[in-house]
C-alpha cells in the first residue's frame, strides 16, 4: 500500500508543479482593474526579466521559486512580491496609479499653432493667472516682473522690450495694449522671427492675446467673470476692471473694461540724487516756465489716465471652422517721458 500512495503522491506534487511552470501572471491597475500592458517584470538576482501583453498578462514559469519580484510601468508605483506572494495572490497584481510631471505644452506665437518642442527658440509664456499673482499695472510690468524679458522704463505709462539686445523697431508686438487686465495669455519668442513677421522681428515677437469667448462642451450654458480695483501709493494709481462671458454650444460673447488714473510717479527715498526733481517746468500763458519743486521725490509730469474696453462674438456654425467678430476701443492721455523731463535745452 505504501508504494501506491507514494506515487499517487508524486504525481500530484508533479501536476502542481507543472500547473505553476504553466500558470500565468495577470497585472492590472489597482483604480480601474483594466489590465496593463507593457508592465515589466525583472528579477534583480538573475536578471530575468518580461514584459505584459495587450491582456496585461506575462508567463510565471521563468519566477517560479524567486523570492523577490519587480513589477514596473510608468505612471504607477512599483512593488516588489516574491513567487509564494504571487501564489496566495493568485497571480494578480494590482499597481498603484502614481501621477508624474509631463512636460509642458506650449502653443507658440506663430502663423500656425505648434507644440513647444518643434519651435526653433525658446518659448515663455504668461497666463492669466500670473496677471493675477503679479497685478502689473501695464503689460511692461507684466513683461518685466515675469523675469524673461528686460524692459527700459522710460515712462510711467510704458516701456520698451529688449530681446537678445534689440529693442524698438527690431521687436514685434503682435497685439499692443497696455491694459494687462484684458489679457489671457502672452507669449515671448526669443528668437528671430523675421521668416515669418519681416524684419520687425528681427529680435524676437511677443504675442499678447487678449480675453476670448469661452463655447460650452455641451448643450448647457457657460458664465465667467472677474473683477478688480486697485489703488497705488507709489503713484497715487486707482485702477478698476470688470469683464463677462457667456457661451452655448455655437454662440459666445465676452466683454471687458479697464479705467486706470496715474499719478505723478514717486521716488525711493534710497535712489541717487540725479533722479531727483528740485524743479518742473509748466506751460503758462504760452511760455514755458519753471517752478520750484516743493517735493523733489515726486515725478512732476509723469501721471497719465487711460481706458479700455472690448467685446468679441464668436459663432461656431460648424465644428472646424468659426467666425469671430471684436470691437476695441483704447484711449490714453498725454504719457511724458520722464527722462525727458529734466532736460533744460528749448
Amino acid at each position: 500500500m505504501r508504494t501506491p500512495f507514494r506515487f499517487l503522491l508524486l504525481v500530484c506534487m508533479a501536476c502542481t508543479v507543472a500547473g505553476m511552470h504553466a500558470q500565468t501572471l495577470s497585472v492590472l491597475d489597482a483604480t480601474t482593474r483594466a489590465p496593463l500592458e507593457a508592465a515589466t517584470l525583472y528579477h534583480p538576482a538573475n536578471g530575468t526579466s518580461a514584459i505584459t501583453d495587450a491582456r496585461g498578462q506575462a508567463a510565471f514559469a521563468p519566477f517560479a521559486g524567486a523570492d523577490s519580484i519587480l513589477f514596473r510601468m510608468i505612471g504607477y508605483q512599483a512593488q516588489v512580491l516574491s513567487a509564494a506572494e504571487l501564489v496566495a495572490l493568485k497571480y494578480r497584481v494590482a499597481l498603484v496609479p502614481q501621477p508624474f510631471a509631463l512636460a509642458e505644452i506650449v502653443v507658440s506665437a506663430n502663423r500656425w499653432e505648434q507644440d513647444a518642442a518643434r519651435v526653433p527658440k525658446q518659448v515663455s509664456v504668461l497666463r492669466l493667472r500670473d496677471v493675477a499673482f503679479n497685478n502689473p499695472g501695464t503689460a511692461a510690468d507684466l513683461l518685466e516682473s515675469s523675469g524673461e524679458v528686460f524692459v527700459q522704463r522710460s515712462q510711467l505709462g510704458g516701456g520698451s522690450p529688449m530681446l537678445r539686445g534689440f529693442s524698438a523697431n527690431r521687436v514685434l508686438i503682435v497685439v499692443d495694449g497696455v491694459d494687462a487686465n484684458a489679457l489671457e495669455r502672452a507669449e515671448v519668442l526669443h528668437g528671430p522671427g523675421a521668416m515669418t513677421y519681416g524684419s520687425d522681428a528681427i529680435g524676437g515677437v511677443m504675442d499678447f492675446q487678449l480675453l476670448r469667448p469661452r463655447l460650452a462642451k455641451d448643450s448647457g450654458l457657460v458664465a465667467y467673470g472677474g473683477a478688480m480695483a486697485r489703488y497705488g501709493t507709489a503713484a497715487n494709481e486707482r485702477t478698476a476692471h470688470l469683464h463677462y462671458g457667456e457661451g452655448g454650444r455655437k454662440l459666445a460673447f465676452v466683454a471687458s473694461i479697464s479705467v486706470s488714473d496715474f499719478g505723478d510717479l514717486r521716488t525711493g527715498s534710497h535712489g541717487p540724487d540725479d533722479y531727483l526733481r528740485p524743479w518742473y517746468v509748466r506751460t503758462v500763458e504760452g511760455r514755458d516756465s519753471v517752478f520750484a519743486n516743493p517735493d523733489p521725490r515726486n515725478q512732476v509730469g509723469s501721471g497719465f489716465t487711460n481706458a479700455m474696453a472690448l467685446a468679441k462674438l464668436a459663432w461656431q456654425p460648424g465644428r472646424n471652422w468659426e467666425i469671430g467678430l471684436n470691437g476695441y476701443l483704447s484711449t490714453t492721455s498725454d504719457i511724458p517721458r520722464y527722462d525727458r523731463l529734466i532736460e533744460l535745452r528749448p
